[in-house]
This record gives C-alpha cells, sequence and structure tokens, in this order.
C-alpha cells in the first residue's frame, strides 16, 4: 500500500480541520503518515510516532532545534537549516515504510525543504489560507510570499480551498486547482 505524507503544524488531537480530515478520508486508500512539525520550544521533546487510527500514524517531530518563529522571519537562513534537519527526521520516520511509493500532502506554506525532496511520487501543497500576506511589517511580508510561492512551484499540484486561494496559486503553478472541503479523491 502506497503511504501519504502529510506535514501540518496542527496538532493530530486538537479540535479537527481539514488536514484532519484530508487524512481520515485517505486512510481508505492508503497508509497516512501525518506529520506535526513544531511551531514552538516552550519545553523539549523528542519525536514521538503513534497509531492514531487504522491506517492512519501520527508522528510529533521533535523540537529541539526550534526557535521562536519571530527568528525565522528575521534570519530566514536559519530556518533552511532547521528545515534541513526536520527533513532528515521525516526520512527516518518514513524508513519504517517498506517498500512504500510515498505521496506528499503539505499543509504548510513555508515548509519549503520537504517540497524540494525527490523521495515523493507526487508533491500536493493544500493552501487553505492566506498566511503569508496576513504579516504587518510590508518587507518581512514580501519575504514570506515569496516563500510560499516558491513551495507552491516546487509542488506538482496545487489545491486551493477558495477561488481566491485558487487564483493566487495559479499565478505561481499552472497545475493548481480547486478543492472545496468536503470533496472525495483519490490519487492515482
Amino acid at each position: 500500500m502506497d503511504t501519504l505524507v502529510i506535514t501540518t503544524v496542527s496538532n493530530w488531537y486538537e479540535v479537527p480541520r481539514i488536514r484532519h480530515q484530508v487524512a481520515k478520508q485517505m486512510s481508505r486508500f492508503y497508509n497516512v503518515l501525518y506529520i506535526e512539525t513544531p511551531t514552538q520550544w516552550k519545553y523539549w521533546y523528542d519525536t514521538k510516532i503513534e497509531k492514531v487510527e487504522k491506517n492512519i500514524t501520527r508522528c510529533r517531530l521533535t523540537n529541539h532545534f526550534t526557535l521562536p518563529y519571530r527568528v525565522y522571519k528575521y534570519v530566514p537562513f536559519l530556518k533552511e537549516y532547521h528545515e534541513k534537519f526536520l527533513v532528515k527526521e521525516v526520512y527516518k520516520v518514513i524508513s519504517i515504510f517498506k517498500n512504500s511509493k510515498f505521496i506528499l500532502i503539505n499543509f504548510n506554506w513555508d515548509f519549503l525543504q520537504i517540497m524540494r525532496q525527490d523521495i515523493f511520487h507526487l508533491k500536493i501543497y493544500l493552501c487553505n489560507d492566506n498566511f503569508a500576506s496576513m504579516i504587518n511589517d510590508e518587507r518581512i511580508k514580501r519575504q514570506l510570499i515569496k516563500r510560499e510561492q516558491e513551495v507552491a512551484a516546487n509542488a506538482d499540484l496545487c489545491l486551493g480551498v477558495s477561488y481566491f486561494l485558487l487564483n493566487k496559486l495559479k499565478k505561481y503553478n499552472n497545475n493548481s486547482q480547486l478543492f472545496l472541503p468536503g470533496h472525495e479523491f483519490y490519487i492515482k
């Protein structure tokens, strides 16, 4: 069975959102690896892997080298190093799925390094909000919008949950489609 890798900042146990819905629906066709990328460092924890439902495995990546997000906004090259570290952690985790093709659905609008990996048979960027444009500082906003553009450009397919987001994504990647929550889909 192929493995669908979902990367997100959302905890599996929080109020269900679109990423949870996608994971549950896709678990009917694939093994789903739901990877939570760290967002804070209030206390340190190691990478944790657990089976949460039939065909769904949750992985919370370690936050040992996670700095406050504000630091990454002002010193972007540190984000690059942090993401390279996270990609190595992802590779360790996906090694448990032997003889599997990997499909990536990335919900993280700024996780560029995962989109550059060749291990994935298909890379999808699912955009469900206009996060990069919500920054007040114009210099940083431009920098973050550029990062999201790179994430979208490195995807094989971009999905937007509204016409506004779809039109934005089409500027960065011609293979962009509308994905209204509630629909089921199967990837060949």
